[in-house]
């Protein structure tokens, strides 16, 4: 029976390739798989990979636009780099040990920065850590652990209330004195609107039926394009609810305008705000684009 064989590092690199990894050009005139003197099966493994892992740069750099920097570009390959030398390189059911003792601990280390970065009031006590495992672990039997999960959640909800409050009021104070610099006026809908091109058209009231598109734009300047609403055809008040974040800001628009709306983040995303790396305290400033196609049906 032929035995099927997994290609345990082509499945990596296409991971990693997902997560889109970064490599640096470094000194000197990059070689050629002709150039590079791959001598060995293993030679062009390792020249293949390094291949892959620069696959998806101008897809990092779109999601994350510090790596447009040079300077943050080579830090960021220089830790990755170091990265490949920490693993212990041993069959030994030690070593094997401490490399998932190592993952872990990275793991850990990245998931209380992440928290950081929401929760700035959070500050890691690692002597803390330490005394909790041992006081959990160590006894004659595993203690508390499920106390532990209740209590955590709950410190860690009212550590989020406050910084979301915190937030909340930074990005309304920075929305408020955004739009007075910048000539918005706040509509009966709530939000600060400003007109970018006064259309010629009828003016849009609930019912009729118009093309939409969207281009949001952080308030730090990062271009959201990729989120945006591609030309749309809808009924304002059915295909477009007017429950719809910004539905009502488009009432009394005249087709063909362009306009720009003040939005938080959260009446565009919803809970993906974060994950899409949008800042605690940033708003959105959405551009919307509007042509009068009838009374809706």
């Amino acid at each position: 029976m032929k035995m099927k064989r997994y290609n345990i590092l082509a499945k990596a690199a296409c991971g990693l390739c997902m997560a889109a990894l970064l490599s640096a050009c470094g000194s000197g005139t990059p070689k050629s798989p002709a150039e590079a003197n791959l001598a060995t099966s293993s030679d062009s493994i390792s020249y293949f990979l390094g291949q892959m892992m620069a696959g998806n740069m101008m897809q990092l750099k779109g999601q994350d636009t510090t790596l447009n920097n040079a300077e943050n570009a080579d830090a960021f390959w220089s830790g990755y780099q170091e990265g490949l030398k920490l693993l212990r390189n041993s069959t030994s059911d030690k070593d094997k040990a401490y490399n998932a003792g190592l993952v872990e601990g990275v793991r850990l280390a990245q998931q209380i920065q992440q928290q950081q970065e929401v929760t700035p009031e959070f500050k890691f006590n690692a002597k803390l850590f330490n005394e909790g495992y041992k006081y959990s672990y160590c006894g004659d039997s595993v203690r508390g652990v499920n106390e532990a999960a209740r209590d955590l959640n709950f410190a860690m909800e009212a550590l989020s209330n406050r910084a979301e409050a915190a937030s909340k009021k930074n990005m309304t104070a920075a929305m408020e004195t955004y739009a007075k610099k910048n000539g918005y006026k706040k509509a009966a809908s709530g939000f600060y609107v400003k007109v970018i091109k006064q259309g010629s058209g009828n003016a849009i009231v609930q019912g009729d039926s118009i093309m939409v598109s969207t281009h949001p734009v952080e308030s730090t300047g990062r271009d959201l394009a990729q989120y945006g609403l591609v030309p749309t055809p809808v009924v304002l008040g059915k295909t477009l609810p007017m429950s719809y974040p910004f539905a009502k800001a488009l009432l009394g628009v005249k087709g063909g305008s362009e306009i720009s709306i003040l939005m938080t983040p959260e009446d565009i995303f919803g809970g993906s705000a974060r994950g899409l790396g949008i800042k605690n305290d940033s708003f959105i400033i959405q551009g919307v684009t509007l042509e009068y196609l009838g009374k809706g049906k």
